[in-house]
Formats: structure tokens, sequence, C-alpha cells
């Protein structure tokens, strides 16, 4: 099973709600984990953080943090492929609710990641308050919660 893994210290009371959302990959090797108030990119930035299974050592290795921007909250939705080289993050609070989300490629070897595609729903939308990657990683569907679409106030949508 391995080790425990812990959210990391935040000068908030609250800390920073690491695996509000969890993903892992088809062979249980990359496991990727919300924590959207994380300070890593300053105050309640969120951030995502990424790990590989060790074998050796069963224990999860800790790869890359993808961290947002202040007051965005990455990481409230985070979703990962099959093979663990491509991660998709929500941020819903970006932008007073109308939030975002962005693909990642990573390079589990090298620990870096490179943002792929950025997109942001409408004013007030909670765009990406839930999200999910296909097994291949080429689709990725994105909720609005909040949305003003559809049948008026609240009705939601979701986007491919």
């Amino acid at each position: 099973m391995g080790n425990a893994i812990n959210g990391e210290g935040v000068s908030s009371a609250t800390g920073d709600r690491a695996g509000n959302d969890i993903g892992l990959s088809a062979d249980g090797s990359v496991l990727v984990m919300g924590a959207p108030l994380n300070d890593g990119g300053g105050v309640n930035s969120g951030s995502v953080r990424v790990f590989k299974w060790d074998s050796a050592n069963s224990v999860w290795q800790h790869v890359i943090d993808i961290d947002g921007q202040p007051g965005d909250e990455l990481g409230h939705s985070v979703g990962v492929s099959a093979d663990g080289k491509t991660i998709v993050a929500g941020s819903f609070m970006y932008n007073n609710f109308q939030g975002y989300f962005s693909i990642y490629n990573v390079n589990l070897a090298t620990g870096v990641a490179e943002q792929v595609f950025t997109d942001t729903g409408d004013a007030s939308d909670s765009f990406s308050y839930d999200l999910q990657i296909s097994a291949d990683g080429t689709s990725v569907v994105v909720s609005g919660v909040q949305s003003q679409k559809g049948f008026g106030q609240r009705s939601g949508y979701i986007r491919q």
C-alpha cells in the first residue's frame, strides 16, 4: 500500500485540503492529488501534486507540484490519463468563479510539466467544478455548475 501522503503546511488555519480530488493512472503507478488551498504559488493558489510509485521501495515518490496563481484554488478538480503522462487540473474559483482548466504533459523522469492547453468559462460559471479526462488523454469534459446558459440561473452545462 505504501506511505501516507500528507498535505503541506500552509499559513491559513484551514490547511491545504490535500486530496480534495485525486486521480490514478490505469496501472496505478501515477497519482495526482489536488490541494486547492495550498499556498505554493501565493495565498490559496492551489496545487496539483504528482507522484509516481517506486516499487523497489514501496513508496510514493514526489515528482512535481503544479501551482496556480493567488486565489485560484487550482486542484479542486484533477484527472490523469491512463498512462499518467497527461494531467488535467481545474480552478473553479478563478476570476470570481469564472473558472478555468489546464492540460499538462508531464515528463515523469525529469519532473517537468508543460502546459499545453487552457480554457476559461464565462462569468460566474464555476467552470471546472468537475472534470474528466479520457484514458488516452485526448478528450476532456468540464462542467460549469453555476452557468446561466440553458434553463437559466445555475442550470449548469458540460463542455468537451
